[in-house]
């Protein structure tokens, strides 16, 4: 039975294609020839009545149907980013990075199986991969919001146990190598985090003005409520490149360090590669600080205090009064 005009209609393409039954309306006339829009493309001529259907009821869902993975990214991304934090918005954008295998894939056909084989082929740690199935799961309930899918296939994928590998730590040789060379550049940086045990990204976001020589204080922090703005102590060791970092800075609200938290990797590897210092990355500084200040006797609470850790926030907010002199005397346990 032949469709009512403007309802479109229902072709075969021929039987030596995989998917013959088109299914298309006209959007117009050209010298008394119709222009057509082609709908999709099926396998059976069921599945092409059925698409026909849900078009006549909501035309929109011919274009909500061919949106792409990336397409629903940049559809959610504007407001499901908004009000996190800078962290968490990079490591979003990192995952969706790490999905690139979907990002072309036609939303709507996408399934379970396709998403755990583009994570456990991402050769990710478990945090990365917690992330990627974080993304897929906003992206399904935006998509569920909008009538695009009917169903969360991400709620099925699996990411595995977290697997937690051993610290690595700078050694004593390692770091007196540092000290030696530390005219190279950015050796002064990494020595000022194995003496901070600031995170990289709270480092590269300290200003002129949060250095104050009279008290020996760096205030920063960026990761958490107990980490953030919190009072590290000048280890006399590194004195004198925090105070060289402070004297080229000619801005009081001036960084220290202007570059990017990318930047600063690459600059890094450089430096470990020149020192032939192996297996390290710049967080390990911040692990190294934790080792050395436990191993030469430092109270944990302080520790606690020094690295930001949440355990200590509320401890010093219901039980203690910060001191900073109490944190220095700490610090100089350290040689």
């Amino acid at each position: 039975m032949k469709n009512a005009n403007g309802t479109g209609g229902i072709v075969n393409l021929g039987k030596h294609r995989r998917k013959p039954y088109a299914v298309r309306v006209t959007q117009g006339w050209i010298d008394g020839k119709q222009l057509y829009q082609y709908i999709g493309y099926y396998a059976t001529r069921k599945e092409a009545q059925k698409a026909l259907a849900e078009y006549t009821v909501d035309p929109h869902l011919v274009v909500k149907s061919k949106l792409t993975f990336a397409d629903l990214w940049n559809d959610w991304s504007p407001g499901g980013l908004k009000g996190l934090s800078l962290q968490t918005h990079d490591s979003y954008r990192a995952a969706f990075a790490n999905l690139a295998p979907l990002h072309n894939r036609q939303f709507t056909e996408i399934r379970t199986a396709e998403l755990q084989s583009v994570i456990d082929d991402s050769g990710k740690g478990y945090s990365s991969r917690t992330n990627m199935k974080v993304v897929c799961s906003y992206l399904y309930k935006y998509a569920i919001q909008n009538d695009i899918v009917q169903r969360d296939y991400s709620q099925y994928i699996r990411v595995g146990k977290n697997e937690k590998k051993e610290k690595t730590i700078f050694t004593d040789i390692e770091i007196q190598r540092l000290f030696e060379n530390d005219t190279l550049p950015y050796a002064d940086t990494v020595l000022i985090l194995l003496y901070t045990g600031f995170r990289v990204q709270e480092f590269l976001n300290i200003r002129k003005c949060d250095v104050d020589f009279n008290t020996g204080i760096i205030t920063g922090g960026l990761k958490t409520e107990a980490g953030r703005d919190r009072a590290v102590p000048i280890h006399p060791k590194i004195i004198k490149y925090v105070k060289a970092r402070y004297d080229a800075c000619t801005e009081p609200f001036g960084k220290l360090t202007h570059v990017s938290q990318t930047n600063y990797r690459k600059h890094f590897d450089e430096l470990m590669t020149e020192l032939d210092i192996t297996g390290k990355t710049p967080h390990c500084t911040r692990h190294t600080f934790a080792t050395i200040m436990g191993r030469e006797g430092v109270d944990a609470l302080a520790i606690t205090q020094i690295l930001g850790h949440s355990n200590y926030n509320f401890t010093v907010k219901n039980y203690t009064h910060t001191d900073v002199n109490y944190l220095t005397e700490q610090l100089k346990k350290v040689n």
